[in-house]
């Protein structure tokens, strides 16, 4: 099982950085780096692939869904803001298209259509601590991950 899961976390960093990382905005060393990464894990999971005997499309489906679930958990935790276009794959290897909204009149209550869960609805719960506007230097990114200050949450996903 541990092969899977670093094969799994592998791509899913390949997917951040082809998704999220503009390498037109970046500076060159930062692109190399990325692009050093993309190259590098590409041959180790091809490897972690074979050994384990996927195919490509079940590697396809396992990476779509926790690239799925990573961004639905970021923005049910209030890192991204909706209105949100999310893609799911679908059980027939086509891409399932879902508009994720904020409930009006509550917060952290959100609409998911089409619906594609088997329950009707998705509560997550956590406890984190609450990010500052700005981190002026290492040092103030140091006492503020030492502190003690922390915040639950709890996020309703329902049908619409």
């Amino acid at each position: 099982m541990g092969t899977l899961v670093a094969l799994l976390v592998s791509r899913h960093g390949g997917v951040i950085y082809r998704r999220f990382i503009d390498r037109h905005r970046m500076n060159e060393a930062d692109a190399a780096a990325v692009q050093n990464y993309l190259d590098t894990q590409a041959l180790i999971e091809a490897a972690w692939a074979r050994a384990l005997g996927l195919e490509a499309s079940e590697l396809e489906l396992e990476t779509g869904l926790i690239a799925f679930a990573d961004t639905l958990s970021l923005e049910l935790c209030g890192d991204l803001k909706a209105p949100l276009d999310l893609e799911a794959p679908g059980r027939e290897g086509d891409a399932l298209r879902l508009k994720l909204a904020e409930r009006p009149g509550s917060s952290f209550a959100f609409v998911l259509s089409p619906w594609p869960f088997r329950t009707n609805e998705l509560v997550a719960e956590g406890e984190a601590r609450p990010l500052p506007e700005r981190l002026s230097d290492e040092l103030a990114m140091r006492n503020w991950m030492a502190s003690p200050n922390r915040v639950t949450f709890r996020a309703r996903l329902t049908r619409p």
